[in-house]
């Protein structure tokens, strides 16, 4: 891509590389999705001697105008649908921005790509709360799946989370203690899944081998892992607690609601995997 030139936005490296990838995609491969998130980086300020610029403040939104220190590192590529492709288009140095601020970058992105012949189909990000406004705020209000495209009404524009995200969340809702949820009277919670562990522990023969440490007591750097929370969705996980329901262990009364949700997840994964 050349030198870092450490400007934010669609720099003019990255203005050359789009122009260059597209010429050798055809229609069909030029279709892709906008995929953005943010990472955590340590407020200060470094000088740049080569180009002589100091950088680490804000560069977008209202912490901008403030000259804040900026923490967060917010960064677009996209993504091909019909081709495994990922070109980085811009990246800002924000601090608290809006869902309001990001749904405007967000306008300026779409109309910018498109001009060298991306065809953009869908947006993508995790459900942080930021990007659920964000949404809310292109969808005019109310949230929804699809609205008319921004660059072109005659398109769709489909709004999707991150499936990855989503399934780590739901396990993360599971397995907190503190939640105490339910349906038709009977709980869900990760309860069953913790006594399962703890009783298969140290045995030599188990029900759900694959429940370990890292799955059911995760820290915070092993919670990032979504084939662990997979494995927690896991027919084998489910059908374990419900075999031992059915053998009328008083550990599992009233379980089903649990296992089913569990399938339901386990299930919509894949599905969604697939698109």
């Amino acid at each position: 891509m050349g030198p870092i030139d450490y400007n934010a936005g669609i720099t003019t490296s990255i203005r050359q590389r789009l122009g260059e990838e597209v010429q050798h995609l055809s229609r069909i491969e030029k279709h892709c999705s906008l995929v953005f998130d943010e990472m955590a980086v340590k407020p200060m300020l470094n000088c740049v001697r080569r180009i002589g610029r100091v950088i680490g403040y804000a560069n977008v939104g209202r912490a901008a105008d403030r000259r804040d220190l900026a923490n967060k590192l917010l960064c677009f590529i996209i993504k091909g649908l019909n081709t495994n492709y990922r070109i980085p288009v811009a990246y800002y140095h924000t601090k608290q921005i809006t869902g309001q601020e990001l749904a405007a970058l967000i306008r300026t992105l779409l109309a910018e790509v498109e001009k060298f012949g991306f065809l953009i189909m869908r947006l993508v990000s995790d459900n942080s709360t930021v990007n659920v406004k964000a949404y809310t705020d292109l969808c005019g209000g109310t949230l929804t799946h699809q609205i008319p495209h921004l660059c072109d009404p005659a398109r769709p524009l489909f709004l999707s989370f991150d499936y990855c995200h989503v399934i780590k969340c739901i396990r993360n809702i599971l397995m907190d203690e503190k939640k105490k949820l339910k349906i038709n009277g009977k709980p869900i919670t990760g309860d069953y899944i913790r006594r399962l562990y703890e009783s298969e522990k140290g045995s030599a023969i188990k029900q759900a081998r694959m429940l370990s440490r890292k799955v059911v007591y995760p820290n915070n750097f092993e919670k990032m892992n979504v084939k662990r929370a997979l494995i927690l969705f896991s027919p084998k996980v489910s059908g374990s607690i419900d075999f031992q329901r059915l053998q009328n262990n008083p550990d599992y009364k009233d379980s089903e609601e649990t296992t089913k949700m569990m399938g339901l997840c386990r299930r919509w994964f894949e599905v969604i995997q697939i698109f």
